[in-house]
């Protein structure tokens, strides 16, 4: 019996839709790809920032980039040139239309959402077989880009928890070319905290709250 697909991946976030992009532009390497999201719809639900390097692929979809960096504490401030590496802001909702619009035109690719997987895919002679809450599908191949496993407290010595609220102002008092990274202004007795502002423009910043300690905190305790 003929598989239903050269390759299944499953899970459509970042990584996923990131190699269906690829497969898009590079049909020889899976002639047919089925690409596996249990979502109903993507929506712009965060945002990636990174260093870059080298031009990438995505330049045209950054949202912000900062050429210059401040890192606090109640005691000093330090400004940082970076130039040559800025940081730079992708925002999740660019990032889903262009991966999705190039999915939609691909005679090679397909992106079912709204699809679950409710089996662990399993190995039958030359492939595998998917069960999912829309049926069953196989393929001569699969890459599983879901994350390994919900972490769970006691799993972990050290725990990062993090809160971001996207902020916008009345009056434009933000200076957008300077992003702090972080601001150890606050303490906590067993933990480090810090913030972060990232102003987009001078009117709108996303602000998180980022703290390393022995314990997973809750949205209440980061608040």
């Amino acid at each position: 019996m003929r598989p239903d697909a050269d390759l299944i991946v499953l899970g459509g976030g970042c990584a996923g839709l990131s190699l269906g992009e690829r497969l898009v532009e590079s049909p020889r390497r899976a002639q047919r790809t089925i690409v596996l999201e249990a979502r109903q719809a993507y929506v712009a639900d965060r945002t990636w920032c990174f260093w870059r390097t080298a031009p990438h692929r995505h330049d045209a979809l950054v949202e912000k980039s900062w050429s210059r960096l401040r890192l606090r504490s109640a005691t000093r401030t330090v400004h940082v040139d970076c130039r040559e590496a800025p940081y730079q802001m992708l925002d999740s909702g660019n990032f889903y239309e262009r991966a999705e619009g190039l999915i939609r035109g691909s005679t090679s690719v397909e992106l079912h959402l709204d699809t679950k997987i409710t089996a662990e895919p399993q190995r039958r002679a030359d492939h595998w077989v998917v069960n999912t809450s829309r049926g069953t599908l196989s393929a001569r191949q699969i890459i599983d880009t879901r994350p390994a496993m919900i972490p769970r407290e006691g799993d972990a010595v050290l725990w990062q928890s993090f809160l971001g609220h996207e902020v916008e102002c009345d009056e434009p008092w933000l200076d957008d070319t300077v992003a702090t990274l972080m601001d150890f202004a606050g303490c906590l007795d067993d933990g480090v905290l810090f913030h972060y502002v990232l102003p987009v423009s001078r009117t709108r910043a996303l602000i998180e709250t980022t703290v390393f300690g022995p314990r997973p905190l809750s949205t209440a305790r980061l608040t």
